[in-house]
Parts: structure tokens; sequence; C-alpha cells
């Protein structure tokens, strides 16, 4: 703004561009704006400003223009607020707890029913939801009630298909006190549609193979591991491996992992009350500790990790690994304690626990009788996996310690170590394996790769170094060095890629990308990576594969694989219930953003502007979409075309296929049994917290579904209960009549249009079974 030209969102020139372009607004507000800064924003809006502030009536010649009257704007509070990762969310949900706790006339709203103990989600969705009412409510003093859903659109976000249940924590704590859902809280009851226009989560799709990971090409040796090379210095140019060693280029062991590689099976929940692990053996020589780690799935508080002897479970090093989110990037993999001064010895031939307590993340890894067990590594023997219930947790010895599954992990937790007392490296832990390769300076390593079949193809794999490390990439004479990591064109030869950006630095855990190359005729070609560094400087390299454009793809929507149906499925399934959510309020179901998610490597990016194939993976995901019942999908997850070509961006995939479902009409929806059908419990909306139970027995319970109608026209709904009590049915959001007894049969004529509609039957009182609801055309 004028006022402050330094930085900050500037309304007068979005409100500009909107009007220029012709296009709607979708204003994601800071969840902690106060009411003065939503009435300036409407105002703003309605009347347009001076530069400085808005105007508060009609002018003739405003300095900066209102949006034209015939725009909207949609605006939703606090977006992604369930993600722990951004401040925002902290101070959000402290502030919500704040309210709670000063017993300000918002606290009471909050914890109207008492159930608001501690900052946590509850808390935090309760007031996003809470805030987002009163921007409706100012919005529409500003507007009147006429602009609500014409000149305004307030809208609720949550996490897709109700994750971390911020759909129904949200939505019905709005029907639980603005409508009296939970009790006589307020004189004129509103449903929630009074306040809110639409909802919904993202709708950001992924491939059954987003990698383009394969088999039938492998990079011999791909994790350095074929000939052992011992703990300590660089190992220059080790002869009797598949690849080739010039110049200042080996292997190096920097030290041991107890659990090196090892792939989970499932994911199960973890209590505060409990440890996880694995019970293991020392072989015949002592074990040097350094470092106790555990493998993440996302970014969290962290864990605590006790190494105990398993004659008496006294500890022997405790460990604390710290707030993940110390790292830019969050990537699946081992996060560790700090190094011990001194490494700590574990005695030959005797037994051990490694036990993590979580601090954040609430899940562990377990595995199954079909997936491999970790392999042992050198110098010890793993026995079992291990659940501990704790009692106390500064006294190990009270734990009540159970050995459940022979030869596996949970976690998986590990430990670094030594057989000498000393570190025997400054290295950096290999992600895969014990060993890795280093190139310093010019050094060059190469291997000879066969390529069985024609395709297109790309490198992955692990690079790091002290520096901005530059790699020179080549496959037979060919050039494949990245320009960067979400650039997918190569670098030109005197400008090799950069493995290191300030958006993306995880250490050696992160994955990098080769561009993508072309193989028209099968054959050997040889892989190089040549070092482009100064002489001081160093890259390490791990876990080199052959990645494949067409096994991407292939398992995309549209195609006929079977791993491509399943995911397919689950997406489909994943947006018909996030539409559902929204729908049985009588909401519009938004998207705010939707999208194939296709991460950020060269080959993912070729594969989006490249390949033909992506505009089917797009019309499909449009066409599910439109089926779901979604009104609004805001398309944009990442680049769909590239930065330097906007003169062309409808020629590329993704926008060909926007452009043509724009102009077309929209899939039929199918989001629910078509009329004439019986809704009961087993074709009801499924919300994670509601069972097969037909028994209403709370106030405010309920049971919701979504149905089709074919054709317009005049429709009859009949409802049937058994039991004692009152119930209410809502039809769009709307209340079709005051409370009323169960135990009897009723019925209403409305009108339907054609779509997707929902339908909620929600107890007034008493306990009673919703035994069916009928609807057909009315008679």
């Amino acid at each position: 703004t004028e006022s402050d030209p330094t930085g900050g969102e500037n309304w007068e020139r979005l409100v500009l561009l909107a009007n220029e372009t012709g296009r709607d607004l979708y204003l994601g507000l800071p969840a902690l704006v106060d009411n003065e800064y939503l009435t300036k924003l409407a105002q703003l809006l309605k009347y347009g400003s001076d530069g400085v502030e808005p105007y508060e009536r009609p002018v003739a010649v405003p300095r900066y223009p209102p949006l034209n009257p015939n725009l909207c704007v949609y605006f939703t509070i606090g977006p992604e607020t369930w993600n722990w990762e951004l401040p925002a969310t902290q101070e959000t949900c402290l502030r919500s707890l704040l309210e709670v706790e000063q017993g300000t006339a918002e606290g009471k709203i909050l914890n109207c029913d008492g159930r608001i103990e501690t900052a946590d989600l509850m808390s935090l969705r309760r007031w996003i939801a809470l805030r987002t009412v009163r921007a409706s409510e100012i919005f529409q003093s500003v507007f009147g009630r006429e602009g609500f859903g014409t000149r305004f659109r307030p809208v609720l976000e949550y996490q897709t298909a109700n994750g971390q249940s911020t759909a129904s924590l949200a939505l019905d704590f709005l029907d639980g006190y603005f409508n009296n859902g939970w009790g006589d809280f307020v004189k004129q009851p509103q449903p929630v549609a009074r306040y809110l226009w639409g909802a919904g989560g993202a709708a950001g799709y992924g491939l059954a193979n987003p990698e383009g990971r394969q088999t039938e090409v492998v990079v011999p040796d791909a994790s350095f591991e074929h000939v052992p090379v011992p703990e300590g210095p660089v190992v220059s140019q080790p002869p009797g491996t598949p690849w080739q060693f010039r110049g200042e280029a080996g292997l190096y062991r920097p030290w041991h992992s107890a659990v090196a590689d090892y792939e989970s099976a499932k994911r199960i929940g973890q209590d505060t009350n409990t440890a996880y692990g694995f019970k293991f053996r020392v072989g015949n020589r002592p074990l040097y500790v350094h470092q106790l780690g555990r493998a993440f799935t996302h970014a969290n508080a962290g864990a605590v990790l006790h190494l105990l002897r398993a004659s008496d479970y006294m500890p022997v090093l405790t460990g604390d690994t710290g707030p993940i989110s110390s790292y830019r990037a969050h990537v699946s993999g081992y996060y560790f304690t700090p190094p011990v001064r001194t490494p700590v010895c574990l005695d030959p031939d005797t037994t051990y626990y490694l036990l993590t307590v979580s601090k954040g993340d609430r899940w562990i890894a377990t595995a199954a009788d079909d997936k491999p067990a970790p392999a042992n590594a050198p110098g010890l023997t793993i026995l079992a996996a291990t659940k501990a219930i704790i009692n106390n947790p500064a006294r190990p010895a009270t734990w009540k310690v159970t050995d459940t599954a022979p030869s596996s992990v949970f976690g998986p937790v590990t430990f670094l170590y030594s057989f000498q007392p000393q570190p025997p490296s400054l290295w950096p832990l290999p992600p895969h394996g014990q060993q890795a390769a280093v190139l310093r300076g010019q050094g060059e390593l190469a291997t000879s790769v066969e390529f069985n079949q024609p395709g297109a193809y790309a490198l992955t794999f692990h690079a790091y170094g002290n520096e901005s490390p530059q790699l020179l990439i080549t496959v037979g004479d060919e050039s494949v060095s990245p320009r960067h990591q979400m650039d997918y064109r190569v670098a030109p030869t005197n400008a090799p890629g950069l493995f290191r950006s300030p958006y993306r630095k995880n250490g050696f855990k992160e994955e990098w990308g080769s561009a993508v190359f072309e193989v028209g005729e099968p054959g050997v070609r040889t892989v190089r990576f040549s070092g482009r560094v100064a002489a001081t400087n160093w890259v390490v390299l791990d876990h080199v594969r052959v990645v494949s454009v067409d096994a991407l793809l292939r398992s995309g929507f549209g195609s006929d694989e079977e791993a491509a149906q399943a995911a397919e499925k689950q997406w489909r399934e994943t947006q018909y219930k996030d539409s559902q959510l929204a729908l049985v309020y009588g909401l519009a179901r938004v998207a705010p953003v939707a999208g194939w998610w296709g991460g950020s490597k060269p080959i993912q990016i070729y594969a989006r502007f490249k390949d033909p194939r992506t505009e089917t993976l797009q019309n499909v995901s449009a066409t599910i979409l439109q089926g779901s019942g979604v009104y609004l999908p805001v398309w944009g997850m990442g680049r769909d075309w590239p930065a330097s070509a906007l003169d062309q961006a409808l020629s590329f995939p993704i926008p060909k296929s926007l452009w043509a479902s724009a102009n077309q009409l929209p899939a039929t929806h199918e989001n629910g049994p078509l009329i004439p059908c019986v809704l009961d419990v087993s074709n009801s909306v499924r919300w994670g917290w509601n069972s097969n139970n037909p028994w209403l027995t709370a106030r405010g319970s309920y049971l919701s579904w979504t149905l089709v109608c074919s054709r317009a026209g005049l429709h009859q709904i009949t409802v049937d209960t058994t039991g004692e009590g009152q119930f209410e049915l809502e039809l769009d959001g709307t209340r079709l009549d005051e409370a009323l007894e169960a135990n009897q049969v009723i019925s209403w004529k409305v009108p339907l249009g054609f779509g997707v509609h929902g339908v909620r039957v929600r107890n007034r009182s008493g306990e009673f079974r919703v035994d069916a609801v009928k609807i057909e055309p009315a008679p």
C-alpha cells in the first residue's frame, strides 16, 4: 500500500488485477487477523480505498476502485493450520487455548461443551471455525446478507478427507453451537450454511510410482557395498568393484549402523507411555557407540532413545534427537542424537535393548511376515522387536519389556558404532548400506549399465558436499547434468548441475536426479560422475539407480496397470469422501488446491511438461473431481509449464487439459446412490468417528448421506425411526422441520434439482435408531 510500500499484501493492486482480468479473488487470510482488519478488507472490496484507508460508503470517483460487482471474493481463515510445521499453527493453537483459559466471550464459545483441556487440535480447529463465522458476519454487515454467495463466499478449508479430524472438529462445533446441536446456546439457531458457503480439502493426486522406479535396467553395485573397505580414511581407487575410479575418487565406511536398510510394512499408533525398538546381542568383540537414531516419516518433535542392558535394564546411553523442524526439507530417514564425546563401550557377548519414546510423532513403523528382516550389521545379532510399557520414564528398570517378534525391529531405531574407541571418520553416514563413494576435486567414477530396451530414462542418487557441489553427469557421450533440480533441461557443459539449494537441504538423505535421456537402441552405456569442485571440496554419492519416464506415467490414472488402477481408485474414494463432508452440510465443495503433485526432480518435471500422457492423467483427475460434486477446484499444485515459455503455456499437457475441460460440460455427479434409493447406516458418510451403529444416543449426533438426483422435480423423503426421542431432518443444510418425535414414519415432499444432495438426520433428544431414509419421485 502507499502507507507501507516496503512489503505486505497490496489489496488495491490485487483488486485492480482481478478487475482487469475479470477473475474472482481467492484470499487466504491469517488466522489471527482481528475484526478491524476484516472490516476494512470488506470495505475495501465493496467501496475501494484512497490508498491508505478503505472508504466506508460509495464514492463517485474512488482513487482505487472496489472489486467489480460482477466478481466474487472467496476467502478462508488460516490456510493449512493443520500443518504443525508452520509457526502460525503453533501460535494459533496457543491463542485458542488462551481464550479458553481467560474465559473470554470467544473462549466460552470455543469450550461450550467443556471438552477443551489442552492446546490441541480441537481448540485450534474450533478457533478457525469461529473466526470464519466472525469474518462471514462482518462481510455480511458490509455487503448485506444478499451478498452472501454472490459477492463473497466464506470457505472452510480442512485436511483432505477429514485428516486429523479437521473437518469434523470444525463443522460439528459450528453445528453444535450455532445450530444448537449440543445444547440451547443461541436464541436463533442457524445451520452451518448460514455462515459458510463452501468447504473442502486439497485435491492433489499422485501416481503409484512417482519416482519412476523400474527393475529392468540395473546399476551394478548401486550402493557401493560390493567390496567392503575398512573403517576410517577414504580408500582411493579400490580394486575389484564394478566401478572405475580416477583421480581423487574412492570409497569410505565412516562407521556402522545397527539397522541400515529397512523396509517397513505399516505404521501403528504409539501411545505416550510406550517405548519401541529391538533387542540385540553383541558378538565376540566390543562395540563403541557414537550416536543413537530413529527413522521418521515426517517432521515432528523428535524422540528420546534409550540404550539399556538387558540383564537389569540399566541405562547405558540416553539421547534426544531434538526437533526435526531444524531441517528445511523433511524426508523419510534417520535422525540422530548429538555425537557423544566419549564413545560408549558395549561389552562382548552381552545383550542390550535400544528403545525409543516418541515426543511428537505418534506413529512407529513395523515389519510384516512378508518383509525381509533387517540384515545383521557386523559384530551384532538382532534378536527381536521389542515393546515396553513405561511406568516411570526416569526408571527403565520398572518398565514392562516384551519381545514381540524374532529378528525384527520397531521404529526403526538404530545406533552408529565402530570397532575402535575413536570415531573412524567424519564423513557423512551413507543413507543406504554402510559405504558410499567420494569425489574430491576433479575425481571421477564410472560404471557400465546395460539398457535392454529403448525408452526415456534418468538417474537418481543421493549426493551431498561440503560446499555447493557440482557434478558433470554423462550417459555414454551425452551430458545429463540438469540445470538444477527444478528444471528438466540439460545444463551447458561448462555449467554442471548444482545439487544443493536453499530450498532443498537435508544432508545426505536428500535424493537427486539427472536430466532425462533417450535410449534408442538397446545396449551398454557408460554412466559417469565427474567432480567439478575445488581441490579442497568433496561430493559423496550413494544408491545410484536408473528410473524410467514410462514406469512413472504407466502408474498414473488412465493406465491399465494394476498399481495405477489401485491409485486411481484410492484417490477417487478420497475425493468422494472429501466432497461428502461438505455436501451433507449444504456447502459447496471447494478444492483449495488441486492437480498433480508430481514432485520436483527433473524426471518428474519432464513428465509434466513433455509427455502427452500427462494430458490424459489430468483429464481423468478432472472427471473424478467433477463426479464427486466439486464446485470449484483451484488447479495448480506446481508449475504446469516452464517459466520461460509463458507465451506457449497452452501447448503443454496440463494447461491443454484444463482449457479443454473448461469448454465442455462437466462429468455427471456420481457421489452417492441414485434416486430412487434407501439410505441407511450401510451407505452413510464415514467421518472417521462413526461406526456401523444406527443408534443416535446423544444430542447432536447424526447420520448423513449424499445421493444423486438424475431428474429435477418434486420428490418424497420418508424417515423411519425406532426408539424414544426427537430428531431433525436436514436437506442440503436446511432443516425441513422442527424437532419431530421418533418411533414413527414421517414424509415430506420437496423439490430437488439435478446433481448431488446432502441429507442429515440429527438427534435432538433421547435415544433412537435410524432404520431408513427413503427418497423417490413424488407420486
